[in-house]
Parts: C-alpha cells; structure tokens; sequence
C-alpha cells in the first residue's frame, strides 16, 4: 500500500516478507540543511548543517560542496522539490552472522542501488563501515514493487563490528542519480558483541545421474549435494532447491526424463561479504539414445520338390524336414 500524505511524504507499507514499515521520505529539497546544504546533499551536499532525520537520516555521502546558501545538491532548505526521487528499501535484519534488506530507485530500473553500512551512529556521526551492492534476488521486493530486476543486499556482517562490543548498525540507499542518500527504514539495528571470525570456506555442490544414458522416454535419477551454500539452484527448468531465508538443505534427489541428451548444472552461493559473491557450479548429463525397434518377424519358405524317374512313386510326405521342431508338411 502507498499513501501520499500532505507536504511531499510518502509512505510505504506492506506486510508481506520482512519488508516492514519503510520510512517516510520528505521530497522538499535537502531539507533542514541550513545554508551548507545538509548531510543529505548526495554526493554535492556541502559541509553546513547536519539536516533531519526526516530527509533520509542526514543522509550519506555529503561531499564538499559549496559553501554559503543553497551549497550542494541537496540544500537550500525547504526549496523546491528535487527533481529526482529518492531511493527506497528496508534494512531488514543484522546479527553476527549476516546482514540484510532491500532498496530500489525508481528512477533508473533495473539497476542494482549500492548501500552503505554505518556503526555506532547516523552519517555524520558514526563509522562507515563498508558499501555492499543490493544486487540479490528477492522475488518478494519484485512482488511488492511490480518490477523486475535484483535490489536485496545479503553479506556477511563485516569483522569492523566483530570487536566484544554492541553496535547500532545504519544502512543509508546510495541516490543513482547523485541526489539525497536516504537512511533505509528498519536503521538501526542494535547487534550484540560479536567476536571476529573467518569467513566461512566457499561453497561448493556434486551433482551426479544415474542411470547416465537412457533411452528416449526413459528416466534418470539426478542426485546433488551441497555445503557452505546459503541458496542452490539447478537449471532446466528445476529451479531453487533452497533459497537464502531457508534453511539450507545437504542433499537429496529427483527424477528427469529428457527427450535429448541434457547437461544438468547447479550453482550455488555463499555471502561473506565478498564482491562478486562466491560462486560454486557442478553437473551431470544425461544421455538419450533412440530407442531400438523391435525385429521384423522372419519367415522362412521352404519348397519341395519331389522328382520320380523309372517309375518311382515317392510322395513329399515320404522326405520330412524341420524347422525349430516343426514338421514341414507341405
């Protein structure tokens, strides 16, 4: 559901999927920027006023820009509205393990947002503690914005936070367009002390057939395997075997009947943070060979001929012969 409240607000609700509340977003401008343009200036903002919680959390990325009134991209105070819409999305969960969520910009669709993870405050006052590009499928962002494309950040929560110390975690959507960075809705997040550990090893998969050959509309089992994985998926036409908010699953099997010989693949991921993320593939195939007809009956023609001289009265019957135990009589 999106409502349009009074003064340029907007806000987004659903309850589908951990996509939680989204934070109202202002569209006046950097807003509460004061003449250095406000923290949420994008990429121009200036170095002035700190700006609100409202416009974006302060937004990140305020830059060097101007000084004096209306300096950066996003200042001027409440001048008119910008002329491009912020990034949306949600930070949806943080613990020791892993961290995630979704954003989108609408103004360019169909390209990934790229987010950046504060610690310990709001820009302007925390710790940046890395950017993560929001590139992985969530089938229920698409379901919920009605359009395609990947926007879901899934990482490993990063070793900076991993010191026997809480941490608020904030996730500010980098504007594609260089405008106001907003603070994601769901910031922040508090995680408990966490101690540092290694990131996991890669993931890796077998998958194996068997029967290997087959004959044209016969079957084969496909049997795989996987660990280290958060999501495996099988092509021609399988599809997800898990996806990354299930738990994963080791092993297990099922049945294909390809009409030609067909490569099955399996790819499977991991996200300790890495870029790009870690990849593992396998597969098996399946050989189809075309099914033997069955022999012709065979007939076997015998003719006899018996031939009398000098008077001989011998007859066919008197000259038996066989075949596969069978009398030929005639």
């Amino acid at each position: 559901m999106i409502l349009a409240l009074s003064r340029g607000f907007v806000v987004h609700y659903q309850d589908f999927f951990s996509l939680g509340v989204l934070t109202a977003y202002a569209d006046d401008g950097g807003g509460g920027g004061g003449d250095g343009g406000g923290d949420g200036g994008g990429d121009g903002g200036g170095d002035g006023g700190g700006g609100d919680g409202s416009d974006g959390g302060g937004g990140d990325g305020g830059g060097d820009g101007g000084e004096g009134d209306g300096g950066g991209d996003g200042g001027g105070g409440d001048g008119a509205a910008p002329a491009n819409t912020e990034p949306t999305g949600n930070f949806d969960s943080a613990d020791c393990n892993f961290t995630s969520g979704w954003a989108y910009d609408s103004d360019t669709p169909g390209t990934s947002v790229t987010v950046h993870l504060y610690k310990d405050g709001p820009y302007g006052v925390g710790t940046i503690v890395g950017g993560f590009t929001a590139d992985y499928p969530r089938p229920d962002v698409n379901t919920f914005l009605g359009v395609p494309g990947n926007y879901g950040f899934f990482f490993s929560t990063p070793d900076a936070v991993k010191d026997d110390f809480s941490h608020d975690l904030y996730v500010y959507a980098i504007d594609t367009s260089g405008g106001t960075n907003p603070l994601l809705g769901g910031s922040p997040i508090t995680i408990p002390a966490c101690n540092g550990t290694p990131p996991p090893p890669p993931p890796t998969c077998v998958l194996t057939a068997d029967p290997t050959t087959i004959q044209a509309g016969g079957s084969s089992t496909i049997s795989w395997s996987q660990e280290n994985a958060t999501d495996f998926a099988i092509d021609q036409g399988i599809g997800n075997i898990f996806f990354w908010n299930v738990a994963p699953i080791p092993s297990g099997s099922f049945s294909v009947s390809p009409a030609v010989t067909t490569t099955y693949t399996g790819t499977v991921h991991d996200h300790s943070g890495f870029s790009p993320r870690r990849t593992g593939e396998c597969s098996a195939t399946v050989t189809v060979t075309d099914t033997p007809q069955p022999p012709l009956p065979a007939t076997i023609r015998v003719n006899k001929v018996v031939v009398n001289d000098n008077g001989g009265t011998k007859v066919i019957a008197d000259f038996p012969l066989f075949v596969n135990t069978t009398a030929v009589t005639s």
